[in-house]
């Protein structure tokens, strides 16, 4: 059974999300809360 691509590309990006998510909840949990919203911030202006 083929997947609709409508279905496709929403699924991905919702599966991407979820990795972001616990991977920056994993970060948190690491390095505290302060510093893992200052190197999401450096990783999405580039610098």
């Amino acid at each position: 059974m083929r997947i609709r691509s409508s279905w496709t590309w929403p699924l991905v990006a919702v599966t991407v999300a979820v990795i972001l998510a616990l991977a920056a909840g994993v970060i948190a949990g690491v390095v505290g809360w302060d510093e893992a919203l200052r190197i999401g911030a450096v990783l999405v202006t580039g610098g």
